[in-house]
Order: structure tokens, then C-alpha cells, then sequence
């Protein structure tokens, strides 16, 4: 699951559709408001009240604002990897490196 701001989304939703993330995982983009512009297997949720980035105890940002980053849940639905990450989108194989090694 990737947390990104409004403003960055397109970014993302581009990067996501150059890749087989969407193809081999589950994937989605959870943003402050509602967003469009993924590839159809990337799910977009809009979480204006940042209920699912503390629900996946995601750390503010120094900036206040909501977080970017990203969380890895395995088959059982635990938290593997949560982190903070604003540069996600030029570090994709880095998750997928991630999702490859998480049961």
C-alpha cells in the first residue's frame, strides 16, 4: 500500500503502470482526497482524515502534512515494512525487491 499526497499522485500512478507491481501484488495508493489517473490494478482510496496511514502506523511527516511512503503486508495480513518515503517513485525496484522476499 503507497501513501502519497495529491499533488505527487500522477507521478506515482505513472510509475506504477511502467512496472508488473500492480500485475503480481495487490496494490494501492491511498491519498487525502480523491484521485484518478492509475493503471486499472491499482486500487486509489481517498483517506482524508489519514485513518489508514495511522492505522498502518505510519510516522507524521516533519512537514505535517500527510504521509508519503509506503507499507508491505504479507499473505496473513501482518505489517512487514512500513517507512516513510517521499522519493518512492524512483525507488520501485527497491519495493519490489521488498514484496519479492515478504511471505
Amino acid at each position: 500500500m503507497f501513501f502519497q499526497r495529491p499533488g505527487r499522485l500522477a507521478a506515482l500512478c505513472a510509475a506504477l503502470g511502467s512496472t508488473r507491481l500492480g500485475a503480481e501484488v495487490d496494490v494501492a495508493v491511498v491519498v487525502s482526497e480523491p484521485g484518478a489517473g492509475c493503471p486499472p490494478d491499482v486500487r486509489v482510496i481517498a483517506d482524508p482524515a489519514g485513518a489508514l496511514a495511522a492505522r498502518f502506523g505510519l510516522a507524521a511527516p516533519a512537514d505535517g502534512g500527510p504521509p508519503v511512503g509506503y507499507a508491505v503486508v504479507d499473505g496473513r495480513q501482518r505489517i512487514r515494512y512500513r517507512t516513510l518515503d517521499p522519493g518512492v517513485v524512483q525507488r520501485l525496484s527497491e519495493v519490489a525487491t521488498i514484496l519479492r522476499a515478504t511471505p
